[in-house]
């Protein structure tokens, strides 16, 4: 046996040097990653309360009392029908390829173009992401709502996220974009309160709220806030938003001004029931009520209850299977009344969001 003692002693040094090379490689990659997501956290641009310039080819003048609004979350063009999404328990990280990408946004752009509202807000426009394999969706919508301007916030601007690992989802350019056919006094973006952890909040949306102020005919202004608010929280930065916006629309609305607040709010808003859609699979696990009494009695909700506006993404579209909801609507101050408001049912064919339109009249004697 004692032959076969160098062989034994060999052979313990090779392990024993394998072991520590490879323990040695995995503190330096584990390093390595930590100083990444650092490195990512210095050069991610930090997303201010600013005003925000208006573009395009709109004409200036004074608004009626009568107007019309279509809140819109495109999805970035890649959530259509047949998308799942990781972060919901699906498994797509990117869209399904550019042609794709282009023919949802043909198709919604399209949608837009049809049906001339007096204002646009769109949530999830894309404006130069890997998931999106680049394209601009920014470009498009201005392209087909020739005769408009715009005002475009982004909320979601990283050089790279590094998840998942075996497929990252790299730069993220992304924002929410408000468009008419009369051009606003003023546009500003509203940073929102409230973020996760690091090193999550290096690479979470920075949310805010785009707001336009519109001068009306009887001197006064319309306040028309684009919102798309916290999905993926346990609630409280959700309660933490929706606290910054009622405060900027009570102010508002103090001043005189006719408020219209539309968007997506990731919450199941007020008249509908968890169940009101029957469907055979449950909601996901951040599916929540609005939280009550945040908002002043007097204040009205253009909701369509009859309708849902949103899809849960954890696999593709099926009628009847796959969850949905409304989340998707306009919160309106005691001077604005409700004429009608209508989901329109497009079978979340584009994107899993669908558009909301309301027609709103805004006179002092309904206050």
């Amino acid at each position: 046996m004692r032959y076969f003692q160098p062989i034994r002693q060999w052979a313990h040094g090779r392990v024993r040097r394998f072991t520590v090379a490879l323990v040695a490689s995995a503190a330096v990659c584990y390093a390595l990653w930590w100083l990444i997501v650092l490195g990512l956290t210095i050069i991610t641009p930090s997303l201010q309360t600013s005003d925000l310039p208006v573009e395009g080819n709109c004409i200036p003048g004074k608004w009626p009392d009568r107007i019309s609004v279509m809140t819109w979350n495109l999805g970035y063009a890649g959530n259509g029908a047949e998308a799942s999404f990781f972060l919901d328990g699906g498994h797509d990280v990117l869209a399904e390829n550019k042609p794709s990408v282009l023919r949802h946004m043909a198709n919604m752009t399209d949608f837009l173009g049809q049906h001339p509202e007096d204002i646009y807000l769109l949530q999830e426009v894309d404006s130069g992401s890997r998931r999106t394999f680049y394209v601009n969706e920014l470009e498009l919508i201005s392209k087909r709502l020739s005769t408009s301007c715009f005002s475009y916030a982004r909320n979601h601007d990283v050089p790279f996220i590094p998840y998942p690992y075996l497929q990252p989802l790299g730069r993220i350019r992304s924002g929410i974009l408000s468009a008419a056919a009369r051009r606003p006094v003023e546009a500003r973006r509203y940073r929102l309160p409230g973020s996760f952890h690091w090193p999550d909040s290096a690479f979470q949306l920075q949310r805010c709220l785009l707001l336009w102020r519109l001068p009306r005919e009887d001197g006064a202004d319309w306040i028309v806030i684009n919102a798309h608010l916290e999905a993926w929280d346990d609630g409280d930065i959700r309660r933490q938003e929706l606290t910054f916006l009622r405060d900027l629309a009570l102010e508002e609305y103090k001043r005189g001004s006719y408020v219209i607040i539309g968007g997506d709010w990731n919450s199941i808003l007020p008249g509908v029931r968890t169940d009101q859609f029957p469907t055979k699979d449950r909601p996901g696990p951040n599916s929540r009520q609005l939280p009550e009494g945040l908002f002043p009695a007097d204040w009205s909700w253009g909701v369509d209850t009859s309708q849902p506006s949103n899809r849960r993404t954890n696999a593709p579209y099926r009628p009847g299977t796959t969850h949905v909801t409304v989340i998707d609507g306009f919160l309106l101050s005691p001077n604005v009344k409700i004429e009608s408001v209508a989901t329109v049912p497009l079978g979340f064919k584009d994107t899993d969001h669908e558009p909301v339109i309301v027609h709103l009249i805004g006179s002092p004697s309904y206050q």
